[in-house]
């Protein structure tokens, strides 16, 4: 198999290949601008609007991001249109013919994105045919490239004959766009001065009516008032008089007031010194209050220290009636008399009339009865059943040799010592 021959060079990027110098491109603009000089500027400048825009937008894609001198056209846009748009909306006004115009530029707009979309496709579709040739037949790659830059070459020369002509017509438009701006601004700054001076003249008149109005009326008015003058005068004569008796009696009445007044200043000095009395009459008992109440809080700590003693005393005397009682009782559950050397007496003075029952045993409590009034049945088996529980307990000694030993379940053998 014979050796393949190195493959040519990749060609320019989608962009340059989808350019104005492209041969598809360059047609179109062509046909454009051919259409354009035969119907005329009035009838074309749609056409060529549409032509400069795609030149202009083309010419940045194919120059990767060139500008030249002649590439302000989509700037100028709105001017190419503004004539035709112009001379076809006479007699509108300038506010509809700018509506039309702004949505001539809408639809040239909106056919340019429909026109952007179907390149990019081209772009695309282009694009991938190349690759794939590239890859199958690099020689036959390499001379379409030269075919395509031969025809660039012839585009662009075409191109820029388009472009010169295209740019001699924006100027003349330019110009005359600019001169037909001026013209509408004179007129514009005319009508509003002639709106202003009818507006002028009509406040004028209205404002010399109002006047007449005026004058009329302020002449009524002075004979009016000429005649409310003597009335007024004829008036104020019978009110003077009147008010002159009216001072009369108010001078009177005035006197009496004076007199009045002393009076009550009199009455006011007689009752400020007895509110001055009273008031050191009040001081003084304020002050014996405030004693009172101090001797008060005295006697009530003394009523209180003494009623704690009571409570104190009372106390003692029912302990002292509880110890009696258990005497009492215990003497009858023994059947003998207890003799006062067998008892203690306990938180009392010797010969006082209460009593514990013997000495505590270990562990045990004290039983009280009362010495006086007489005891019942329940009371006495209460008292014995106390007595004989504390008896009953079990003592248990440990000696030195560590034995234990049982108590007998008799008696409570206690010391009689008192």
């Amino acid at each position: 198999m014979a050796a393949r021959s190195p493959p040519s060079p990749l060609p320019p990027p989608p962009e340059r290949r989808l350019g104005p110098w492209s041969p598809r491109v360059g047609r179109g603009a062509v046909v454009h601008t051919v259409s354009c000089e035969a119907t005329g500027l009035a009838g074309g400048a749609r056409e060529g609007v549409v032509d400069k825009s795609d030149i202009s937008l083309r010419g940045e894609e194919g120059s990767g991001g060139r500008r030249g001198p002649g590439r302000a056209a989509p700037a100028q846009a709105p001017l190419l249109s503004a004539p035709a748009g112009s001379r076809r909306l006479e007699g509108i006004s300038v506010e509809e013919a700018m509506v039309t115009r702004t949505q001539l530029l809408e639809d040239e707009l909106s056919s340019l994105k429909e026109e952007l979309a179907l390149c990019q496709a081209d772009k695309e579709f282009v694009w991938s045919l190349w690759k794939r040739l590239q890859v199958t037949h690099p020689d036959l790659t390499q001379a379409v490239s030269l075919v395509v830059e031969r025809e660039k070459q012839k585009s662009e020369a075409k191109d820029r004959k388009v472009l010169e002509i295209l740019q001699v017509k924006d100027a003349k438009i330019q110009e005359l766009e600019q001169r037909e701006s001026e013209l509408k601004q004179e007129i514009n700054d005319l009508v509003k001065r002639k709106i202003t001076v009818d507006e002028e003249n009509a406040f004028l008149r209205k404002e010399f009516s109002d006047l007449q109005k005026k004058y009329k009326d302020k002449s009524q008015e002075i004979k009016d008032t000429k005649e409310c003058v003597q009335n007024k005068e004829e008036q104020n004569r019978m009110v003077i008089k009147d008010l002159e008796e009216e001072n009369e009696k108010l001078s009177t009445r005035c006197a009496d007031l004076l007199n009045d007044l002393e009076k009550l200043r009199k009455e006011e000095a007689h009752w400020r010194k007895e509110k001055y009395s009273v008031d050191a009459k009040i001081k003084a008992f304020e002050d014996s209050l405030i004693e009172a109440r101090k001797e008060i809080e005295v006697s009530q700590s003394k009523y209180n220290a003494l009623s704690l003693q009571l409570n104190n005393k009372e106390t003692e005397l029912m302990q002292k009636d509880m110890d009696i009682t258990l005497v009492r009782c215990v003497w009858i559950l023994w059947g003998r008399p207890l003799e006062e050397s067998r008892l203690r007496v306990l938180g009392c003075p010797s010969g006082s009339e209460s009593f514990h029952l013997f000495p505590h045993p270990p562990g045990g409590k004290s039983v009280r009865l009362p010495m006086y009034g007489r005891v019942g049945v329940s009371d006495v088996l209460r008292c014995c059943l106390d007595i004989l529980c504390q008896a009953i307990s079990v003592q248990i000694i440990v000696d030195s040799k560590g034995e234990r030993q049982r108590g007998l379940l008799t008696a409570p053998s206690w010391n009689s010592s008192p």
